[in-house]
């Protein structure tokens, strides 16, 4: 994939602004111009060859680019009419560059990185817009036609939603558009040397299919006049100030842990949480390393705003105490023991107004190898403390003993019993009053275990009896039990 940055524009709007530079290299923050943010966050995608399009102030952009001194691969391509025609133009002045995938974006661009991370891991080609966002007036809308995207201009309203010009197109979606603008600039007409290169799109627009990605409340705008730049800038700071959460319980950090964390810091400020010694232990088994190590681990990470000490498995303190509007973690947690956890955390942050991100869990076989080495030989990576019951006529009474195991410190409530409506009534009101994982013990192989996980039991166990010997030291999923009561 290369990415194609239109630099060719005039920007007279911004005033002195541009009287000695381009408009992308105008300032945005302390540390960043429009231009170099986005080549940063072109690098952290792992494109490494850029075609940016010139107009006035060439040199001036070249010299720029080459002192961020960043790894990347330039091709500048002036538009010698840059006066006369639109980028339309400057597009077709660089095609011959163009025959990849594309990335493309205008200079005056300015994208979050959750934004810019999400459209390039969309399916398919696609461009930037926002169902949320009222319709502006004089700038891009895109039109929506059997989830795909028909028509790009400033004059459509109709089945339309707000677009920016922020696109991911394939090879061969892009082959057909970049045709079409050729024979726009070929045309000899000089009005289709001035119109947008959405006009050309359009003709095209059913064989050439984009689809809307949605950036919803994201910032994803361009910047016009002085107006802009300040609206811009201030939802930037707002953006990267946002405060994220994620927690850890590893003695060992491998680079499957740092990616992550990276991934995290790029949507705000990241306080990490280190599970205490005691949660650890209770969690799997006691640290190798106590936690004060373990904490000093992630405060010389790059990217890592701040650390806190998290004192139980549940997010649920941190999450009231820190009030974080995001909480990262890998996908691993959807189900299993750590289920019931993910699901309080998911409902405290849309209490209020917070979201959950969930990256895919590292399955490389080299983790699992490292990670092995931190546990005795021999040992399931954790052990929970498993407490079971029999389930006879009085639930309320059952009901009580599960949740008094739970005060006690059961991690896992285990219940025996063989009529199916019981244990469904039973989980679901031990459900809407604890979040440990409820596992069910059958020895009826005709129980239906998809009624029963929908009733609330994270597990079924079939055994050929339900007394309490058959689930000594059974291993459930990679949990032990050490405690039966």
């Amino acid at each position: 994939m290369k990415a194609l940055i239109l630099n060719s524009g005039m920007g007279t709007r911004m005033g002195v602004l541009t009287s000695e530079q381009p408009k992308c290299m105008t300032e945005i923050s302390a540390t960043e111009t429009i231009l170099s943010r986005q080549l940063h966050q072109i690098v952290y995608s792992g494109i490494k060859q850029v075609v940016i399009t010139t107009g006035y102030y060439d040199k001036v952009l070249e010299s720029y680019c080459e002192q961020l001194d960043l790894p990347l691969e330039y091709t500048f391509v002036k538009n010698p009419v840059y006066d006369k025609t639109n980028y339309i133009y400057s597009i077709y002045c660089a095609r011959e560059f163009l025959d990849d995938d594309i990335l493309l974006m205008h200079g005056d661009l300015v994208f979050e990185n959750s934004v810019f991370d999400s459209l390039l891991d969309f399916d398919g080609s696609c461009m930037a817009v926002s169902t949320t966002a009222p319709l502006p007036q004089k700038d891009f809308k895109a039109v929506l036609c059997e989830g795909r995207i028909d028509k790009v201009g400033i004059e459509f309203f109709e089945n339309a939603v707000a677009a920016q010009p922020l696109y991911k197109i394939s090879r061969a979606d892009w082959r057909v558009w970049l045709d079409n603008i050729a024979a726009y600039c070929e045309s000899g007409e000089q009005a289709k040397r001035k119109c947008y290169a959405e006009n050309a799109f359009n003709e095209v627009s059913q064989k050439c299919v984009i689809k809307p990605f949605d950036v919803g409340t994201g910032l994803c705008s361009e910047i016009d006049d002085p107006c802009d730049l300040q609206r811009v800038s201030a939802a930037l700071k707002k953006a990267e100030s946002k405060k994220v959460y994620m927690c850890f319980s590893v003695d060992m950090l491998h680079s499957g842990h740092i990616a992550i964390i990276k991934k995290a810091a790029r949507l705000g400020r990241l306080t990490v949480g280190v599970l205490s010694d005691e949660a650890v232990a209770g969690y799997k088994k006691a640290p190798l390393m106590p936690f004060e190590e373990r904490k000093s681990l992630f405060e010389n990470i790059s990217g890592v705003y701040n650390v806190v000490e998290q004192t139980t498995l549940s997010y649920k303190h941190n999450i009231e105490k820190y009030r974080p509007d995001i909480v990262v973690h890998g996908d691993d947690w959807e189900s299993g023991l750590q289920k019931p956890v993910r699901d309080e955390a998911a409902a405290l942050l849309a209490s209020y107004g917070a979201r959950l991100v969930e990256f895919p869990y590292a399955k490389d076989e080299k983790y699992k190898i490292l990670d092995s080495r931190t546990l005795k030989s021999g040992e399931p990576s954790v052990s929970a403390k498993v407490n079971t019951l029999l389930l006879d006529k009085d639930l309320d009474k059952a009901l009580e003993t599960a949740l008094q195991r739970v005060r006690s410190g059961a991690d896992i409530i285990a219940v025996r019993g063989e009529d199916t409506a019981a244990l469904c009534e039973f989980a679901q009101r031990f459900k809407a009053n604890a979040h440990t994982p409820l596992a069910a013990i059958c020895h009826d192989f005709a129980a239906n275990a998809a009624q029963l996980k929908a009733s609330g039991f994270d597990m079924v166990i079939f055994a050929e009896s339900t007394n309490s010997f058959c689930v000594q030291r059974l291993d459930v999923q990679g949990y032990r039990t050490t405690e039966e009561k």
